[in-house]
């Protein structure tokens, strides 16, 4: 009886933790074929740390690259500029950039 109800237990576990995985996947599918609408007038680039001489790590740098594509595209087809914002959390403080393209 305690054989079986660990076993359904772990096997309760794993199905939570199959379909949480699941879950992700889709979720990540959908947010990387998701394209805003070019009609935004500023971007808020969500920051990480940057390395001791001051240049982005790969994470930022892929966020500031895709964020520069949009702020293009969006000037190119609709004439209309953007602000774009970047928070970049410093040890304890937190530092707002923004930069008009």
């Amino acid at each position: 009886m305690l054989h079986d109800l660990i076993t359904n237990l772990f096997a309760a576990m794993y199905l939570y933790f199959e379909c949480m995985l699941l879950g992700v996947i889709v979720a990540d599918a959908i947010a990387a074929k998701h394209e805003p609408h070019k009609d935004k007038d500023c971007i808020i680039i969500l920051g990480c740390a940057l390395k001791p001489d001051g240049t982005p790590t790969p994470l930022l740098r892929g966020r500031l690259d895709r964020a520069l594509a949009f702020a293009q595209a969006q000037t190119a087809q609709t004439g209309k500029a953007l602000i774009l914002g970047c928070m970049i959390a410093i040890y304890v403080g937190l530092t707002l950039l923004a930069y008009r393209i």
